[in-house]
This record gives C-alpha cells, structure tokens and sequence, in this order.
C-alpha cells in the first residue's frame, strides 16, 4: 500500500435510490412514498363518481429498463411509519410461497423495512396493490467505481494544490482511537499486518459464504482509513462489511442488507 494510494467504497447506485439508501443508513424519518393515482377517480361531468367503479392503491415498479437490473429480482419497500407487523404479515402472504418467489434478504430496521428476492408477475401485481408499500425497485446490478487518482494527499490539501504528501496537522492528528469504522466494500483481511488486530469483525452479504477479503479493494480503503502506516486514523476499530464479490460486483439489495446490519448492530 503506497502513501499516495487511496480508495472509495463503492457508491454506484442509480440516482433516484440514493435517497433511499442514506434514508436507511442515516435513519432520516422521512420515507420515499411513491402514489400511482388517487384517493379519489376520475368524476363524471356534472355527478358524482360511480359507486361500482373501485380505485386501487397501485405502486410502479421502477427501474425495470435500466441495464443493470437483474431480471426477476425485486426489492420491495413499504410506506414510512411501517411496523415489524407489516412486514411479517406481507411476507406471510400465500403468494410468495408459491413456485417461482424467493425471499432472500429482509431489511428491518428503525424507520425503514423491507424485502428483496425472485418474485413472479403474479407476486408483483398483488405486492403493487398493498397499502403498506411505498415502491417496488428492480434490483440492480452494482460495480467497484476508479480508485481516486489523489489518494490521501487530498485530505490534508482540501483547497490547495497536490504536492504529493500526507501531512497530517492539527484535527487531523487525532489517532481515532475508540471509534468503531464500518467499510461497506469487499470485505477487510485481517491477517493484514497493517492492521494489528483492530479488525473486529467480518460479515459477508454476497452470499458466497466467504467474509474475506478476496478483491483487495476493502482492504485497500480500510488501510486508508486506519492502517498503521498511512491510515487517516491508525487506531480505529475496523469492521469488514463485504457486499461486493471477488470481481468487485454486487447487487443494490446486497448492499441495502450490509447497510441495515450496521444500522442494528454498530458500536
């Protein structure tokens, strides 16, 4: 690891879901509420609407013509103010224990839930009609972003031109000693001796079954943060949170479910 190396966690996600994705680290109270239609329909000229004629809560399923979207994958995510009921109840649901529907990740947490797996046409079009969901999101396919050119020599030149070096002075001094650092990236190895223990834990929401570091990109930024040589702060406790493979791929509900763990697990 080189002084002037430096890294990103990865944050490739479409536009529209980044709301959405600091709502659920940040626990910000407000939910992305998506309404298709109305309380109300459309009234006939001079009278009132039609008692027979029944309007339905219908969500849109978003994302369905990007590129990245995995084909039969959704996530699901309900109306703000939603209770663990809610969810527990909608996963209940006859239908997605039908062939062809899969729930494979679950996300509850303080002022966020939701799902995400395989469902079928019929599961999408009866979860569209529930009232307690807000939107349906086609799960998208996810990338480690370029390494940054500048690595650590921005951070103490925030204005000022890059002369190559990392000097740390005044605020920057500080050790970081006693703050728990989550890296939501590859995973973090740590056997690294850059690290001299302070890796507290590894999780991995791949589904590979495998925690470790097998890219080097998570361990690349958590040295940044906290290696022992030129970390910003070398005496964090790191904790590898791996939601990117080998190849430095993922999907957006495998970084949502990093996310959530953090939110009910941080130190």
């Amino acid at each position: 690891m080189s002084r002037r190396s430096g890294g990103r966690i990865v944050e490739v996600f479409m536009k529209r879901f980044v709301g959405f994705i600091v709502i659920a680290f940040l626990l910000l109270g407000g939910g992305l509420v998506v309404w298709a239609g109305g309380k109300g329909g459309k009234k006939r000229q001079g009278g009132s609407r039609p008692k027979d004629l029944k309007i339905h809560h219908r969500v849109p399923i978003l994302g369905e013509r990007s590129k990245r979207r995995i084909k039969g994958k959704y996530i699901v995510v309900f109306r703000k103010g939603a209770q663990e009921n809610d969810l527990r109840s909608v996963l209940n649901l006859r239908v997605l224990e039908e062939r062809g529907n899969k729930v494979e990740r679950r996300f509850s947490t303080v002022g966020f839930k939701g799902f995400a797996g395989t469902l079928s046409p019929k599961a999408l079009s009866l979860l569209q009609q529930n009232e307690k969901i807000a939107f349906i999101e086609a799960d998208q396919r996810v990338k480690l972003d370029a390494v940054a050119s500048w690595g650590l020599d921005r951070i103490d030149q925030p204005s000022a031109s890059l002369d190559g070096r990392y000097q740390p002075t005044g605020t920057f001094q500080g050790t970081g000693a006693g703050v728990h650092v989550y890296v939501i990236d590859t995973g973090i190895r740590k056997t690294h001796t850059e690290f001299s223990g302070r890796v507290a834990l590894t999780k991995d929401f791949t589904g590979t079954g495998n925690a470790n570091d097998c890219n080097g990109h998570g361990t690349h930024v958590a040295g940044t943060i906290g290696g022992k040589s030129y970390g910003v702060a070398r005496g964090v406790t790191l904790y590898g949170i791996k939601v990117l493979d080998c190849n430095g791929s993922g999907t957006l509900s495998g970084v949502i479910e990093g996310i959530n763990w953090v939110r009910n697990h941080h130190e």
